[in-house]
């Protein structure tokens, strides 16, 4: 079964190298690798047509420029013109383990009900041309009894390139194109609510880049990050509302959340993003009044 790699890059020559080698190490060989370019200015698109030329399974193109800028609009892309059973994002700057592919895909023909095979991710860092490993895992817990709750109070968390996907179970556009962050974390959410059944494995699969480039290094924590912060946990309460997960302790959990975010919105001193921001706070508090009412009425009946 074909498994296609999408992976999005923007000036990333220095670094794409170590990512698609780790591509061409991986033990299972049924795979596509789709480069999907954001613009890039430096060497980036030399470098991997020289893989092109060389293998037949990787293919480099450019996000089409009626699609807005950005990683999730890439993602997105790679997905539609994806050939594969099964479907993996993964980052320019990150590598994968070499056992990988072997594991989840085998994971997914065991269980034939399951959407995604979802395992566990590490991180690494470069020092002197040699990596460094760390014992340190995205997520501290990888299985629960309830998966909703416990991933919307962080207990597990899921990264981009955790989950093998069956192309099968997923949205045309998964991600959500104006979020500059959170992407994957509502996209996961999603999903979950569907209750699709996944596999979890604790196998380390993935290692993620610790470097300054980083969305979420230190010094790119800014008004407008913190501000997509709030406007994918505002999606996510409108969602949660509609379904029959919806427990108040879990909305009160977003609320709080938006509205912790939005503080260190207005702590940037970035009047656009304060002013934008504030409509999150008004619009949580009207979604949970609508739920209240709407409790009070099914009682009342």
């Amino acid at each position: 079964m074909l498994v296609s790699l999408i992976m999005p890059t923007f000036n990333r020559a220095h670094l794409l190298t170590a990512a698609i080698e780790s591509v061409l190490e991986q033990t299972y060989t049924q795979w596509e690798l789709i480069i999907i370019d954001d613009g890039s200015t430096d060497t980036s698109e030399e470098l991997v047509k020289q893989y092109t030329f060389n293998y037949n399974n990787i293919f480099f193109v450019k996000r089409p420029n009626y699609l807005p800028k950005g990683a999730n609009a890439c993602r997105n892309y790679g997905l539609s013109i994806a050939s594969g059973t099964f479907i993996k994002w993964i980052d320019s700057d990150d590598i994968l383990a070499a056992d990988a592919l072997a594991i989840q895909v085998n994971a997914l023909r065991q269980n034939e009900n399951a959407g995604v095979c979802i395992s566990q991710i590490s991180f690494f860092s470069t020092h002197k041309h040699e990596y460094k490993y760390s014992l340190q895992h995205w997520s501290h817990q990888t299985h629960t009894n309830n998966a909703v709750e416990d991933y919307l109070f962080n207990k597990v968390k899921w990264q981009t390139a955790a989950g093998l996907w069956r192309k099968s179970v997923l949205d045309e556009k998964p991600f959500h194109e104006q979020l500059m962050n959170s992407q994957e974390w509502l996209m996961h959410l999603k999903f979950l609510l569907t209750d699709t059944a996944y596999v979890i494995t604790p196998h380390v699969i993935y290692y993620v880049r610790m470097h300054n480039e980083r969305m979420s290094a230190k010094g790119k924590l800014n008004g407008k990050y913190y501000y997509h912060q709030c406007l994918s946990r505002m999606i996510a309460l409108e969602l949660l509302t509609k379904s029959h997960h919806f427990t108040w302790k879990s909305s009160i959990r977003l609320v709080l959340f938006i509205v912790w975010n939005y503080a260190r919105v207005i702590k940037t001193r970035h009047m656009y993003w304060s002013k934008a921001g504030l409509q999150f706070i008004h619009q949580s508090c009207k979604l949970l009044v609508h739920a209240l009412q709407h409790k009070h009425a099914v009682l009342e009946h």
